[in-house]
């Protein structure tokens, strides 16, 4: 599944521990209660810098990412590429038209962006693009 690739990139941005850390602490759990109060399917992964709730919720599929202090850092939210803003759609048509979108995020953290993943038959490539609508190449793969 392409949303395990994106967000196992996401998880390299807030430079993970190469040794897993169990995962402990009571604030991470109750905060992640109080803040997603209908969660379902909560599975959870931690390393030595955070810790990672995967869940579903509002028939969405989510994340949500705690410091080693239980505070939410950051979470992310898979979108219908055809929810995307309309100028974020219309930017990646214009530089990407013969790419096809197969999967889109919400980042919201520090630096709120979205995540796309475009592909043809040569390469695939997640774009990141800011609030601004600035679009880049994040991470590029060549098949």
């Amino acid at each position: 599944m392409k949303n395990l690739f994106i967000a196992a990139l996401l998880m390299v941005t807030f430079g993970t521990s190469a040794f897993a850390a169990d995962v402990t602490g009571k604030s991470v759990f109750s905060t992640f209660k109080s803040q997603f109060k209908s969660a379902a399917n909560v599975t959870w992964t931690s390393t030595a810098d955070f810790t990672k709730a995967s869940f579903d919720m509002n028939d969405q599929k989510m994340e949500a990412f705690y410091n080693t202090d239980g505070e939410l850092i950051a979470k992310t939210i898979c979108i219908n590429s055809d929810d995307l803003p309309t100028g974020i759609k219309r930017n990646i048509a214009k530089k990407y038209g013969s790419y096809n979108m197969t999967e889109a995020i919400r980042y919201e953290g520090e630096e709120d962006a979205w995540y796309v993943s475009v592909e043809d038959g040569k390469e695939s490539l997640i774009l990141k693009i800011a609030e601004d609508g600035f679009l880049n190449v994040f991470k590029r793969t060549v098949k």
